[in-house]
């Protein structure tokens, strides 16, 4: 009874593990890309919480459309072959007498077994013999998406609690080693499932995790000065100032002129129109555009 029970939790695992494998991959590189960037513990929980929901659907999303366009494939073959069946039922049983035949049966016992197979459920026989469609191999989409999807969320949780729950400047490094022992792991499980030697997928997937964190943890880490000094000199948010009223927001465009003298923000002038920029009030007092609940200021005097 165990090894029935082990045989086929061993089926069902088999055709998972790249599964696991690449949400292992998945989370870990969004986490040590923003770990990289020396973001947050919080936007660390939010960034790979966000990559895990992603990844899980977009691979159950996947599965379900490959497994579907299989599906369709083998309804209309069992629809054409019923109607055939129905349309020339001597011809069908011809044909299948001559499959046995090319898989070594004589012509006779042939004869009879599709004789008897087609008594006892004539489209299931042709079914198998012809397209190799049996009830247990008839392709079922949202079985195989939640399966695909709970291997890779399985495989994605692991990076991702290990990134929220080690603190310090050792958090990269202790979630690229736990990383790393989580896919030699998944490489074993392949390679005694496939009944191979467990080295060469051990090694093979170990190398591919240490690349994959090596790319995105180097380009978190490079990036996060530039983000940094991209936010520093974004284009400032400039108001359209008439009769000493602030309208709505505007992107100042002209060459930036004298300082008002209710703040140290400058204007521009394009005709008879004034642009200020938003910025923070001086000691000279507050604008009258803050008054009324904006945040730049007013006409300069």
């Amino acid at each position: 009874m165990m090894k029935g029970v082990a045989g086929r939790i061993t089926e069902w695992v088999r055709p998972h593990v790249p599964e696991a494998s690449d949400g292992i991959l998945t989370s870990a590189g969004i986490g040590e890309g923003f770990a990289g960037a020396g973001v947050s513990t919080k936007v660390l929980i939010f960034a790979g919480f966000a990559g895990l929901v992603a990844g899980t659907l977009a691979a159950g999303a996947v599965e379900y459309s490959k497994v579907g366009a299989e599906r369709d494939q083998q309804v209309a073959e069992l629809t054409s072959e019923r109607a055939q069946l129905e349309t020339a039922p001597d011809a069908e049983l011809d044909e299948l007498t001559q499959l046995y035949v090319s898989r070594g049966l004589s012509r006779r016992l042939a004869r009879q077994v599709a004789i008897e197979l087609t008594a006892h459920d004539a489209l299931a026989a042709h079914a198998e013999a012809e397209h190799g469609i049996t009830p247990a191999s008839l392709a079922s989409p949202l079985r195989d998406a939640l399966a695909v999807g709970a291997a890779f969320a399985a495989g994605a949780v692991l990076p991702w609690l290990a990134l929220i729950s080690i603190p310090g400047p050792p958090r990269a490094a202790v979630t690229f080693v736990i990383v790393l022992l989580a896919l030699a792991l998944t490489g074993w499980i392949s390679a005694r499932i496939s009944d191979v030697h467990p080295v060469r997928p051990i090694v093979r997937t170990a190398a591919i995790g240490v690349l994959s964190m090596t790319i995105t943890y180097t380009a978190g880490h490079l990036f996060h000065p530039l983000s940094s000094y991209l936010t520093s000199h974004r284009p400032r948010r400039c108001w359209r100032v008439q009769g000493g009223r602030a309208d709505a927001p505007h992107r100042g465009s002209q060459k930036v002129g004298h300082h008002s003298r209710w703040t140290r923000t400058p204007y521009i002038v394009v005709g008879s129109t004034r642009i200020m920029c938003a910025g923070t009030p001086s000691s000279h007092g507050s604008s009258p555009a803050s008054k009324n609940g904006s945040r730049s200021a007013s006409v300069s005097r």
